[in-house]
């Protein structure tokens, strides 16, 4: 698989655009770098794989950036994380983030994330709302 694919997948995967996943979720002021790596005019970059495993963090660095191993990082990983933390902990630091989420959403990472968050379920969500809506509409007709 080439960086092209590769990228191509990650895009598809988060189920937004090209131009969405450059700019909203990078924060690149265009889509060219992805283009050129879509193309293969360019690799992708230690850093650039870097960026993108921040803003995806369940792709697999080696994968993005070399065709290596699972293109997803393993479960277990997730869960040796999952063994640190206490409900308790965790319930501290979610009261942490309401009291600073102000502060936090202007953090460009965080504004990221929550994007990203929110387009997910948003892509989730539409086929429920576009059902609704042609059920509304063929009740009214």
């Amino acid at each position: 698989m080439t960086s092209g694919e590769r990228i191509l997948f990650v895009i598809e995967y988060l189920k937004v655009s090209k131009n969405k996943f450059s700019t909203k979720m990078l924060g690149l002021s265009a889509s060219t770098k992805v283009d050129h790596i879509i193309k293969g005019r360019n690799e992708i970059t230690p850093d650039f794989a870097k960026e993108i495993c921040a803003v995806v963090p369940e792709i697999s660095y080696n994968w993005l950036l070399k065709n290596e191993g699972d293109k997803f990082v393993k479960n277990h990983e997730k869960s040796k994380l999952e063994n640190v933390a206490s409900d308790s902990d965790i319930n501290d630091l979610a009261n942490t983030v309401v009291e600073y989420e102000d502060q936090l959403m202007e953090i460009p990472k965080i504004q990221k994330l929550v994007e990203r968050h929110a387009l997910i379920k948003l892509n989730e969500m539409l086929p429920e709302i576009i059902d609704r809506i042609y059920k509304a509409k063929s009740k009214s007709s």
